[in-house]
């Protein structure tokens, strides 16, 4: 009724309202958003300790074990199985294949010192069919090109064979292409005294020219 007084409400703060005012009141928007956010942290609790949970089966560690140990045992068996990944990588690279392969390249290793000059380090890679008279074929191969066995790995699977050497060049040892072409000649079966005989003419022909 005309000169009848309309009733106020008064918000969170204090502040003078009308019934006219937002139909979702600021307090309740809060809330609102209190509540969504506190669903979003149960259910991200949730989800971490359903991690740690596995963490601790793989590890086999007691339910006791704070998350702080935890960790750490799972960072340490991290680095255990990458250590045993690279020494898996390593031992196929020595496992012979199906096919033959030759390769020769300078090994990472200091330079062999004779008679006051430093000789030049190859490793050498064979793999190809295991046969018998390989390997003494091979070390003729070896001593006619001058080069000197320094360490050797040998390794057989099915009937193939793969030799990994590292060798030291004697005098005028053979550079590496005449040793990879040597080793080739294994691989394919023919001797590799051929190759280490063309390697001599070859030398004597540039001795002869110079």
């Amino acid at each position: 009724m005309p000169g009848e007084r309309q009733p106020h409400h008064f918000g969170l703060c204090g502040s003078l309202e009308t019934p006219a005012s937002s139909p979702l009141p600021s307090h309740r928007r809060w809330w609102r958003w209190a509540k969504r956010r506190k669903l979003r942290a149960g259910r991200r609790r949730e989800r971490i300790k359903l991690h740690l949970d596995r963490l601790r089966s793989i590890l086999s560690c007691d339910a006791k074990v704070e998350k702080a140990s935890l960790l750490a045992k799972a960072v340490e068996h991290v680095k255990d199985l990458k250590q045993r990944a690279a020494e898996v990588g390593e031992m196929d690279d020595r496992l012979p294949t199906e096919s033959d392969e030759v390769s020769v390249h300078a090994a990472d290793l200091p330079a062999a010192a004779g008679g006051g000059v430093r000789r030049p380090i190859l490793k050498a890679s064979l793999c190809c069919e295991d046969r018998s008279g390989l390997l003494p074929e091979l070390a003729e191969t070896l001593k006619s090109l001058s080069l000197r066995i320094l360490r050797a790995e040998i390794s057989t699977v099915g009937g193939r064979v793969r030799n990994v050497l590292v060798v030291a060049a004697e005098d005028d040892g053979a550079p590496a292409a005449f040793l990879a072409d040597a080793l080739k000649a294994l691989a394919g079966g023919a001797g590799g005294m051929d190759h280490s005989k063309r390697r001599r003419r070859l030398l004597g022909r540039s001795a002869t020219t110079g």
